[in-house]
């Protein structure tokens, strides 16, 4: 069918006009437009999106660094940059010089998202553009359908609530169309753009690129158009040299992280995954999933992030598109002249599945040593590596259509297509609904209500958790701070540098158990803690007291302020206090566990493992029975092996002379400490431990014990 409007030469202009609109209303149709409120805090509050709006919000509160992405208010001394708390870098850094224009507070989250559903349509209109290059109104139809069937992705859906940076899927699309476009028409300038942008966005997504250009590369170079190798060698090292400065400027190469294989596997690829709908599906069931071997302290795979559903639509043509192989020749030929993409998406999907075979609610493993598996968690969400596969698959799936039926059967089969993939998605859409159609808040929820919280933003210009953990309730601190502008350590980033927790955790232990508390820190004391920060603090001057469900620690707080608040609840634990000759455990069930003051890992059923180079306990002792102490008796066990036949171990009372010590059985070793009359302290017994030949279990034997071991803490005496 021709007509004047599609044969005019602008028809492609309109068409284009046409894609834009269609990914407008399906962001309206999918998201609303609140969202698109740069103040509307309301669908930012929980979960990773709430990471990624803070990662921002405390970025802006930092003067200017090198690199660009140093995000030093989130996190203090383990703050990392802002490609860590996935904040978007390719939006953040740039609006970061406008900052002064910018509302207060100010997110753009919102509009991402709609940029994300103009581009996923822009590039889907590409891709099918590569099949169908007719210019009548028919093959215009057929472009648009399937530009709406790319754009209700059911990965992207999921992901636009729970990761915004991965829901960029469109990056994906546009690897793929340059990937497969006719090699004359190749730019490698295109390329540096596209791998420049996904570093930008997200490093998941800069992977997935890469492994497809190299593919792409080397399937120009076994074609009868390839480059000369030096043309080819000089434009790589300018892709390096190019990449290497984004990648340091954006801040990808702050700080190190220990690699633990623990997580690879985690968010594995089910084989069903295609037609597992995982309750986004009106119609299919949910396919049954159990974690098969995987730790059950983590969320389940298929939740975490094992989610790839097609939809009806997708599973409809699928269907319908096997009559088309019995012309299986010419589409093996279409396949050898992309045999390196093909198996790049091979490769990418095998890793996806993981050695956790899952089937359905059926799990085997296949064995890998340790050795290799920690190299896998660079990439510890294997299961996001299957979408160039998926988008190919889908694409692959409409091009065998294309070739079998007539336009005319073709616009009435994609139509019937896009609809069921529409209605097949209505519980997914209704979730999205429920979290972007909220009505509006303008600033960070918290539970965090006395007044004493709004007083103390006025003192204070940090907050900081004495042993932070990067759990989820860090939200609560981190909303307040944010609130108020005040710098916190209570963060949670995607990865962490181990090394600067350790040092972190240390220096903040030493500031409240050491009397070196700074003047403009509110401390929040965890409740393992609290027995022995009352048994050593605190001026009289200084605050302690359980405000909102938290053991606050203010300095100085009743010189700064005259109305005392008297109607704080007081803290009632008190310190256990300890007689001579009795036996203190640290097992998780004794009382022992309470005096560990900071540098040990969670106690076990039979003591505990220090966890860093520097070690504390504080022993609170009985009225009296400190002039009689002579020495402490330690049994303790040593972390050694093969290549470590001893660990020497130094040891301070009251902040006395080293003591040093070493230990060459794995167990019961005897540790007896002496105790000067002129260390005593009437009070407690400070116990500092040094251990300079700490190692990682994943680092000597390949295991996944992160931790940083030196020995095992059994019991203790006071002789």
């Amino acid at each position: 069918m021709n007509s004047s409007l599609v044969n005019h030469p602008y028809s492609r202009n309109i068409e284009l006009v046409a894609m834009f609109i269609l990914g407008c209303l399906t962001f309206l149709f999918a998201c609303g437009w609140k969202i698109l409120d740069p103040t509307n805090l309301s669908f930012l509050q929980s979960g990773d999106p709430a990471q990624h709006y803070l990662g921002w919000a405390f970025y802006r509160l930092s003067s200017f660094n090198s690199p660009l992405g140093l995000n030093p208010f989130y996190g203090l001394e383990i703050s990392s940059s802002i490609v860590f708390s996935d904040s978007i870098p390719l939006i953040a850094i740039p609006l970061r010089f406008f900052n002064s224009y910018l509302s207060q507070p100010f997110q753009y989250f919102g509009f991402y998202i709609l940029v994300i559903f103009l581009l996923q349509g822009y590039f889907a209109w590409k891709l099918i553009g590569l099949i169908v290059k007719g210019r009548d109104l028919q093959d215009a139809a057929i472009r648009l359908l399937v530009v709406g069937l790319f754009l209700f992705s059911p990965p992207l859906f999921w992901r636009l609530t729970q990761h915004i940076a991965l829901a960029s899927h469109f990056l994906i699309l546009a690897a793929i169309y340059l990937a497969l476009k006719p090699f004359p028409e190749y730019k490698f300038s295109t390329w540096l753009v596209l791998l420049s942008l996904s570093a930008l966005i997200h490093f998941y997504l800069f992977f997935m690129l890469a492994v497809i250009f190299i593919a792409t590369l080397l399937d120009r170079q076994c074609s009868p158009k390839a480059l000369r190798w030096s043309i080819v060698f000089r434009d790589v090292f300018l892709m390096l040299l190019v990449l290497g400065i984004v990648l340091w400027q954006v801040g990808y190469f702050v700080g190190s992280s220990v690699l633990n294989t623990k997580w690879y596997g985690l968010g594995n690829l089910n084989l069903l995954a295609l037609f597992d709908s995982n309750g986004w599906s009106a119609i299919l069931p949910d396919i049954p999933q159990t974690m098969g071997s995987l730790d059950s302290k983590y969320l389940p795979g298929r939740v975490f992030d094992g989610f790839n559903y097609m939809g009806l639509g997708f599973i409809f043509l699928f269907c319908i598109s096997f009559p088309a192989l019995n012309n299986w020749k010419s589409i093996v030929g279409n396949i050898r002249r992309h045999k390196f993409f093909v198996l790049c998406l091979c490769l990418l999907t095998l890793f996806s599945i993981t050695n956790q075979i899952s089937v359905g609610p059926i799990n085997f493993s296949i064995y890998i040593p340790q050795s290799v598996l920690k190299y896998a968690e660079l990439l510890r969400s294997p299961a996001r590596m299957f979408w160039p596969m998926f988008y190919a698959l889908a694409l692959f799936i409409i091009y065998i259509n294309c070739r079998y039926y007539s336009a005319t059967t073709l616009v009435c089969v994609l139509f019937c297509a896009l609809l069921l993939q529409v209605l097949d998605l209505t519980p997914g859409l209704k979730k999205i609904h429920s979290q972007f159609g909220l009505e509006k808040i303008s600033q960070m929820q918290t539970n965090l209500n006395d007044p004493f919280w709004n007083k103390a933003a006025l003192k204070y210009k940090k907050v900081v958790e004495v042993q932070p953990t990067m759990s989820w309730d860090y939200q609560n601190i981190a909303g307040y701070a944010i609130n108020h502008g005040l710098a916190t350590n209570a963060i949670y980033l995607a990865r962490n540098d181990s090394n600067k927790l350790e040092f972190a955790k240390q220096k903040w232990a030493e500031e409240v158990f050491g009397g070196k508390l700074n003047s403009d820190t509110l401390y929040i004391i965890n409740e393992r803690l609290l027995p022995l920060v009352r048994a050593l603090n605190t001026s009289p001057s200084d605050l302690l007291s359980r405000i909102d469900g938290r053991n606050v620690l203010a300095p100085n707080w009743y010189s700064l302020n005259q109305d005392h608040l008297h109607h704080f609840e007081s803290i009632q634990s008190m310190p256990i206090l300890t007689n001579l000759n009795k036996t203190i455990l640290f097992n998780q069930t004794s009382l022992g566990k309470e005096f560990l003051a900071y540098g040990w890992a969670d106690p076990e059923s039979w003591g505990v493992w220090s966890d860093s180079k520097h070690a504390k306990i504080i022993v609170p002792l009985n009225s009296g029975v400190a002039k009689f102490i002579k020495g402490v008796e330690l049994d303790v066990n040593a972390f050694i092996d093969s290549n470590n036949l001893q660990q020497e171990i130094i040891i301070k009372v009251n902040k006395g002379d080293a003591q040093p010590f070493t230990l060459t059985k794995p167990e019961k070793n005897r540790v007896n400490i002496l105790v000067k009359k002129s260390a005593v302290n009437a009070e407690f017994i400070e116990l500092d431990f040094y251990f300079p030949n700490t190692r990682r279990p994943l680092i000597v034997n390949f295991d996944s014990d992160r931790r940083l071991l030196a020995i095992g803490l059994v019991s203790a005496r006071l002789k």
